[in-house]
Parts: structure tokens; sequence; C-alpha cells
């Protein structure tokens, strides 16, 4: 089997999400961007965005998406406005092709 052309890989971009609430864990930050996910693109555009969640700090989130679905990830996290009773405020801080640079620059 001959390997993939580079061109047809699937290009990916890397968001880091946070959230200005420090009582959310990790797992709850992930149920709450997925969830608002499916709510404005439904269960297809959450398919196709294939999103991959990375714990990375604190309050923050790194999250991989197809690089198509990037204004989607955009809107999805400025819908988010509370979970449970609780209400918050999400933010994405910085977006790259690479997750070493996007480390590099959120680490400083």
């Amino acid at each position: 089997m001959k390997p993939m052309m580079p061109s047809l890989k699937e290009k990916k971009r890397y968001a880091a999400v946070c959230f200005y609430n420090p009582a959310l864990t990790y797992e709850d930050m992930k149920e709450v961007i997925k969830d608002s996910f499916k709510e404005m693109f439904g269960t297809v555009g959450y398919a196709k965005a294939r999103p991959l969640f990375l714990k990375s700090g604190d309050s923050c989130i790194i999250v991989r998406v197809n690089h198509q679905s990037l204004n989607d990830l955009r809107v999805a996290v400025l819908n988010i406005k509370k979970t449970g009773n609780t209400k918050l405020l999400a933010q994405i801080k910085f977006v790259s092709g690479s997750l070493r640079k996007l480390r590099e620059k959120f680490l400083k």
C-alpha cells in the first residue's frame, strides 16, 4: 500500500481555550466545549471537526480541530455561557498549526 500524499492529509489547528473559573476540572471543560459544539453544529459538524482535547494547565485546555472547523470552534467557545448554575466565561487565547509552537507561546 502506498503512503498517503502530504497534500491529502488532514490539516490540524491547535487552540488554547481558557476558562475564567478555577473550579472547573479538565473533564468539565471538555464536556462544556463538546456540548456547546454539538448544540451549535450538531453531531455531524462535531464529527467533521474531529476535536481532540489535550490537558494543559489549571484553567486552560488545548483543543485540536480540523483547519476548516476552526471558526466553528471559535463560535462554540463564544457560545459558552454557563454550566449547571455556574456562569462561565471562555476565551481562545492562541491558535497555532503546531502543538510545539502553541505551547511555546502559551507558557510564556
